[in-house]
């Protein structure tokens, strides 16, 4: 019986053996797989992580032998995690919780769920916090602000910087360098500047900023556009004789030439903040005035003469010029918003027997109207030439009393620059470029334009040199001695801002003829077309040029080489028919010649219409007008003039026209009768326009006009 049994087993053993051999079974203890399923191995990337808290880490598996490579995700085996341990996505993006911790993220084999790899992470929330101050600042386009960033909680306390999300700002934004220093866009908005910890990118700081229109310089910008395109107040609709005109007259010492420039939120000692209108006078004072007339008198007042030291103002006939009775400042200033500063250059006669005709480049603080340091200094300077005054050394010396600082000051790059014509046809004189360093006024460079002849003044009635984003300084000379290479009489000129080098320029083929009839080609000044890369300017004779400012097309005497050549398109043939700046809005170019409508071209395709597409009702007599535009954006346009009319007792009438079509006129100051009168302009009054209100320089003040009450 016992050998039976054992017998019996010993069969049943063998029998079993072979049924797992027949079945395709492995030895005794294995795991049994597919075959597709053998090698299955799953690894993962990185294999630890330290994390800030609510910050993220991208994980990546790789999977080795079976069919699928594909896994499922989980953190502290729950898929997909949750807000407690953190979530972790299907392509492996795992996001920190809100608390410290450690916890395991791994890959979870879709073949075999029994192979895993897992990484071990480390969640710690950092006491690092970021402060800005200050924490919110109201700016004029342009101003520079320095913020500071404050990082506690770690000994890395560095900041990326960025505006609006975009780090280090662009145009639109405005711009913040890695220091903090943030320099405002050239238009109005609100903007958020952010300090972001280099430590832990979590956490960061941010300080609002509110950035207001400003009028710093002639014709708004350094194109010289005569553009407003951010009024949102004054519209096509409510710009007419019942609900706008004159609100208030400030009184000045003298006449006003130069274009009232507008600054808001002056903080003035002893009296608050107020929106300020910079004013001169021929009688070398400077005002600060309240722009919404809620001061009756100036806010400061400063004047440059001095009648018990014999300084005055120089008397017409001393100079023979064509401003009366007497010249002071006639320029437009220029302000720089990042240092509160306004640049003017007066002109006195200082003394009695052999008196001295002396220009002074000053520098005020427009709060409270007091010289900065090492202001003013005295223009002077010489060049190489044969040109007179000479020294008898080769050198052509700048004299004070015969030249006259006419058109506006320029503020380009830490740079004032001054530009220089005459008093009438009276010899010598040259036509003068001084650049002055904004902040210490040493002389930085010098320019003239007939340094072995004469002429060639830069008149341009009164508006400033231009200037583009590159640096680079445009403007067009009157008549003067031409060569081509050294003298650059009744010329388009382009000059590197650096050292008033000559990089370009372009002059007429009739320049000869411009020169006997007394056409200068730089009666009025030139205007560089926004989003292109032209400019466009006219002279006495009527003939409107636009250029190309990299290719201006030098002299050819048979014919023009600039872009387009319109003849005779403004005024009469055989008159002085322009003096007129123009000015651009939407398309459109504007001039208003002398005894002449209002034209207005339009850019079609990089070229001006030959004829203009809209013309004014009126006629501008006197040497015509400067026109400008307020808008709001592209739409809502208005295009504003002067008209002086010396016969009439209240000889100035201030224009208004719908900016699309200037047949349509919407306002003029003689449509009410005598309530909105306002005296006599000055000669190439330029109107500022803005916030609500119009400001008109006259002959002895100031005039404002805005909605009635």
């Amino acid at each position: 019986m016992h050998r039976l049994s054992a017998f019996l087993i010993l069969i049943l053993s063998l029998t079993l053996a072979l049924l797992a051999t027949s079945c395709g079974g492995s030895s005794a203890g294995s795991t049994t797989v597919t075959q597709s399923e053998q090698g299955v191995a799953v690894t993962i990337s990185p294999t630890t992580a330290s994390l800030a808290c609510s910050s993220s880490q991208q994980f990546t598996a790789t999977v080795t032998g079976g069919s699928n490579a594909a896994v499922t995700w989980t953190v502290d085996s729950i898929l997909g995690g949750n807000s407690t341990v953190g979530t972790v996505s299907p392509t492996g993006l795992y996001k920190a919780p809100a608390s410290s911790g450690t916890h395991r993220v791994a890959a979870v084999s879709v073949t075999d769920a029994s192979k895993s790899a897992t990484s071990v992470v480390t969640v710690t929330c950092s006491s690092v916090s970021v402060s800005v101050t200050p924490s919110s600042a109201n700016l004029v386009i342009t101003q520079q602000q320095q913020f500071t960033a404050t990082v506690q909680g770690t000994g890395n306390t560095g900041v990326n910087w960025s505006v609006d999300g975009v780090q280090g700002g662009n145009g639109s934004t405005g711009t913040i360098s890695t220091s903090g220093l943030y320099t405002a866009p050239p238009q109005p908005g609100n903007h958020m500047v952010t300090a972001t910890s280099l430590a832990d990118g979590t956490k960061s700081g941010s300080a609002s900023t509110t950035v207001k229109l400003a009028v710093l310089t002639e014709r708004y910008d350094n194109a010289r556009t005569g553009l407003n395109s951010h009024e949102t107040v004054l519209t096509p609709a409510n710009v007419n004789q019942g609900t706008f005109g004159l609100l208030h007259i400030y009184g000045t010492d003298g006449m006003v030439y130069g274009e009232p420039l507008y600054v808001p939120n002056v903080t003035i000692p002893g009296e608050g903040t107020h929106n300020i209108v910079i004013v001169v006078t021929e009688n070398d004072s400077i005002y600060a005035f309240d722009a919404d007339l809620k001061d009756a008198e100036p806010l400061w007042q400063r004047n440059f003469t001095d009648q018990n030291n014999n300084v005055i103002p120089v008397p017409t006939g001393d100079v023979g010029s064509t401003i009366f009775p007497y010249i002071g400042i006639t320029c437009t200033p220029v302000i720089d918003p990042s240092t509160a500063t306004v640049y003017f250059v007066t002109y006195t006669k200082e003394g009695l027997d052999n008196p001295a005709y002396v220009q002074r480049l000053h520098a005020l603080d427009i709060t409270t109207g007091q010289e900065r340091s090492g202001s003013p200094v005295v223009i002077q300077g010489q060049v190489n030439g044969s040109g007179q005054p000479n020294d008898g050394q080769g050198h052509v010396l700048f004299q004070g009393k015969t030249q006259l600082q006419r058109a506006a000051l320029l503020l380009l790059n830490g740079v004032v620059y001054i530009a220089e014509s005459s008093h009438g046809d009276n010899l010598p004189y040259h036509g003068w470029i001084f650049g002055y360093d904004a902040h210490t006024l040493q002389q930085v460079s010098i320019w003239n334009s007939t340094p072995d002849g004469s002429a060639g003044s830069i008149w341009h009635a009164g508006a400033g040199l231009s200037a583009d984003s590159f640096g680079n300084i445009f403007f067009i000379t009157a008549n003067g001695d031409f060569d081509g290479n050294s003298q650059f009489g009744d010329s388009f000129m382009k000059l590197g801002a650096e050292n008033l080098s000559l990089f370009d320029f372009f002059t007429p083929f009739n320049e000869s003829t411009l020169q006997a009839n007394d056409w200068d080609l730089g009666s009025a000044g030139m205007m560089l077309i926004p989003g292109t890369r032209m400019g466009v300017g006219a002279g006495k004779e009527g003939s409107v040029y636009l250029v190309n400012l990299d290719n201006m097309g030098h002299f050819n005497p048979n014919q023009n080489n600039n872009l387009q050549f319109l003849p005779n398109v403004i005024g009469t043939l055989g008159q002085e028919n322009n003096f007129s700046t123009p000015a651009y809005f939407n398309s459109w170019v504007y001039f208003i010649g002398n005894n002449d409508s209002v034209r207005q071209f339009q850019l079609i395709n990089g070229l001006l219409t030959t004829s203009p597409v809209a013309l004014s009702q009126n006629v501008f007599n006197h040497q015509g007008a400067q026109p400008v535009v307020s808008a709001n954006g592209t739409s809502k346009g208005i295009m504003w003039a002067v008209e002086r009319v010396p016969s009439q007792q209240n000889g100035g009438i201030l224009h208004a026209y719908d900016a699309t079509n200037v047949a349509n006129e919407l306002y003029n100051s003689n449509q009410a009768g005598s309530r909105d009168l306002f005296g006599e302009p000055t000669k190439f009054t330029v109107p500022t326009i803005i916030n609500g209100k119009v400001y008109v320089g006259t002959q002895n003040g100031v005039a404002v006009f805005g909605l009635l009450q």
